[in-house]
């Protein structure tokens, strides 16, 4: 393994590496197995639903959880290498980049973590269009924020015909915005994707959210200008 890296496993092996993470200390092979045997390869293994996941037998919802978490680390780091352009220091960067997951874009809310650098890091799916704002999720993107080393987020949210974020979810996000605050990551934008195409709140003038560090009115006017 050393020397071979994961050319030294076989499929099923590496799927098991990867669900040991989901399952300490317990045997995962037959589970990994069942798995490749029923979509075919370790692709679309990692690209299917939890809801189709746990259809198979020895399958938890622990372990769907965790293969389709790994399977949107691993497209969004595809994703990084395949393209140099990834700065997102402003709104304009930040509606090119995501026009590129068009003409199928996906649904519910997103977040992208991005650097000091103004980089973009990683993006995962915080949940659905109604439910992204629970606890479970908020507390998901929080980890993800301190395991990637993000200071700032950009929240998107893909919701086909409804263009607006009515006054329930922004609270929502505005009590997002004071937990990562706490954590020094400042929100760049939330964009409001629907079929009538992005939308920027922060330039709609909609993410005051009343901290008045220097640093934050620096970052809005940045992102804004450039």
């Amino acid at each position: 393994m050393e020397k071979d890296g994961w050319d030294a496993l076989r499929p099923h092996e590496m799927l098991e590496l990867a669900l040991c993470h989901a399952l300490p200390r317990q045997d995962a092979a037959d589970a990994a197995r069942a798995l490749l045997e029923r979509f075919g390869g370790l692709g679309p293994v990692f690209d299917a639903p939890e809801e189709a996941l746990v259809r198979v037998p020895g399958v938890t919802g622990a372990m769907a959880e965790w293969i389709s978490l790994t399977g949107g680390i691993m497209r969004a780091y595809r994703d990084l290498l395949a393209d140099d352009e990834l700065r997102l220091s402003c709104y304009r960067e930040v509606h090119r980049y995501l026009a590129r997951w068009e003409p199928d874009p996906p649904d519910g809310m997103w977040v992208l973590y991005v650097d000091f650098g103004f980089s973009l890091i990683t993006y995962a799916r915080m949940g659905g269009e109604d439910d992204w704002w629970r606890p479970r999720n908020v507390r998901d993107m929080v980890k993800e924020a301190l395991a990637t080393g993000a200071r700032y987020a950009v929240f998107v949210r893909f919701a086909g015909a409804r263009a607006d974020m009515d006054a329930g979810e922004f609270e929502h996000l505005a009590a997002i915005a004071c937990a990562l605050d706490a954590m020094d990551v400042d929100i760049m934008d939330c964009v409001l994707v629907s079929e009538g195409g992005p939308r920027s709140m922060n330039r709609d003038g909609r993410l005051n959210f009343d901290f008045e560090r220097a640093d934050v009115v620096s970052l809005r006017e940045r992102y804004l200008s450039e």
